[in-house]
């Protein structure tokens, strides 16, 4: 004999069965729906207000045009590699190499000089105009190796907060100290020091999870407060000063959140932002001088300088430089970041010279990967300052005075093909980021774990400007080599630990 529904006994679960039915449904989640994505975002109307607003100033600057392009090429960089609720990493790559190609044009606008008096190399303006086509060609290809893109913001922020914080916290830590003894290994392993260092960028992986927990739930901030102290200081007392590296990975993650942030998160993240903004410039004026005392100090002891001595030196040195401090610094820092100075000269001296190479470059950038030099120990030292001099006519110092000075993919690109060729091995690469990142972050295991993963094999590239083809292909392949090694063995067992249930324990 059936019975209905309404004449079934009402069924009255205990505190256990009810403990045990909540389990279950935690284990086994609501599938949170994804968005697809079309090729263009849409972007607020404030950006394309603000934008226009800065190109109608351009006619009155020194360079009318190529200011006016260097404005406009943002938001619609913006709208091919913005999405919400995802990680910016691909487009703060565009725009850290943006920065580099446009911060002199910007410069010598405001001070109404021309590029050549202002830096002293040739050809700025046209090195900077094909900048600019090479990083339309850079985030086309980005945006085509995505694909048929689609956010989870909701998934990304379900999945965070299944994860325990402490257990986070003592990865971090573990991780931390994996880096700080592959970054010191790396130094005298020779064919394996780009192994060593590819393994010790697992930090930010984990410190990006960390600040994205902690700005999704707005809590538990402390363990994220003592880790990013942690790398600022040890990068700001480092000789090459990566203190800048803890406040990038905070702000991609607080930028990969979907939902509207509370003023006083913002406020947060807009004090840490100018604060390392005032610490850059700061370093930049007083760089020279405490490299100098790290050096003198190896060299009399045969042995780096002790902590004590490097806080020492360094508040001697502020306390000693407070006037003009501020002006120098921002000099310093504007020469620091431009970047265009060498594609220029290159410009000047490529086909006039020396002749375009038909691809040589980029096919030994290849080859270079391929054969890496634990397998292969002959294999020629780079010299980036080599390669510089080569095809610049000029005389930077080199690897026999410990320095190494590259001229950049995009002026490689050039040597290789021209200045309409250039535009294609620089797309190709664009597209080959697109895909490893879709590969990586669009997981089904995770799609934060995964989205952390691909903004650290990323986060490798972010001054790619600057960086030879050799470089940026390796790091590209090898960083993400080390991510696919360390997931394939631990990725499925470190997320099982990092969940807890309802009840706090472990799933």
């Amino acid at each position: 004999m059936l019975m209905h529904a309404g004449n079934l006994p009402e069924i009255k679960l205990g505190s256990r069965e009810a403990a045990i039915l909540q389990r279950r449904r935690w284990l086994k989640p609501k599938k949170l729906s994804s968005t697809s994505t079309g090729l263009i975002q849409s972007l607020p109307v404030g950006v394309w207000l603000v934008a226009a607003a800065l190109a109608m100033a351009a006619p009155g600057s020194q360079y009318p045009a190529l200011t006016i392009a260097s404005i406009l090429i943002v938001p619609f960089m913006a709208s091919l590699l913005l999405f919400k609720g995802d990680s910016p990493i691909l487009f703060a790559c565009c725009m850290m190499q943006w920065m580099q190609a446009t911060t002199p044009v910007f410069y010598c606008d405001f001070h109404g000089i021309s590029l050549e008096h202002a830096f002293g190399f040739p050809n700025m303006k046209m090195a900077t105009q094909l900048s600019l086509f090479g990083l339309l060609a850079l985030s086309i290809g980005m945006r085509i190796g995505l694909g048929r893109w689609r956010t989870a913001a909701a998934a990304m922020e379900s999945e965070v907060r299944q994860i325990s914080m402490s257990r986070l916290t003592r990865l971090w830590w573990a991780a931390f100290f994996l880096g700080s003894i592959a970054g010191r290994l790396a130094w005298s392993a020779g064919g394996l020091s780009q192994v060593l260092y590819a393994l010790g960028s697992v930090k930010w992986l984990v410190l990006y999870v960390m600040a994205y927990k902690v700005l999704a739930e707005q809590k538990g901030a402390r363990p994220l407060i003592i880790a990013m102290a942690l790398e600022f200081a040890l990068g700001l007392l480092g000789f090459f000063g990566n203190f800048k590296e803890v406040i990038y990975i905070f702000g991609l993650a607080y930028l990969s959140l979907g939902k509207v942030q509370s003023l006083r998160t913002r406020c947060i993240s807009l004090a840490v932002a100018v604060f390392g903004f005032f610490v850059a410039i700061y370093w930049q004026a007083l760089k020279a001088d405490y490299r100098g005392f790290q050096i003198e100090a190896a060299q009399g002891k045969g042995g780096s300088a002790t902590t004590m001595e490097k806080v020492q030196e360094l508040r001697r040195l502020y306390t000693s430089n407070t006037g003009g401090i501020l002006s120098t610094g921002f000099a310093n820092l504007v020469e620091r970041v431009s970047y265009t100075q060498f594609f220029g000269s290159t410009l000047e001296y490529v086909p006039s010279r020396v002749p375009h190479e038909g691809g040589s470059l980029w096919i030994g950038a290849v080859k270079h990967v391929l054969m890496p030099r634990l397998l292969f120990p002959n294999k020629a030292i780079t010299d980036d300052s080599s390669r510089a001099n080569k095809y610049t006519g000029l005389n930077l110092a080199g690897i026999e005075s410990e320095t190494s000075i590259g001229i950049g993919y995009m002026a490689e690109s050039y040597i290789d093909f021209g200045v309409y060729g250039m535009i294609a091995p620089i797309f190709l690469f664009g597209l080959l980021m697109g895909l490893i990142y879709r590969r990586f972050a669009s997981q089904s295991r995770s799609r934060l774990w995964g989205t952390a993963m691909g903004t650290t094999i990323m986060f490798s590239l972010l001054g790619a400007f600057e960086s030879s083809n050799m470089k940026i292909v390796g790091a590209l392949i090898l960083y993400s080599l080390a991510m696919w090694a360390i997931n394939r063995a631990f990725g499925k067992n470190i997320l099982i630990w990092l969940k807890v249930d309802a009840f706090g324990r472990r799933l």
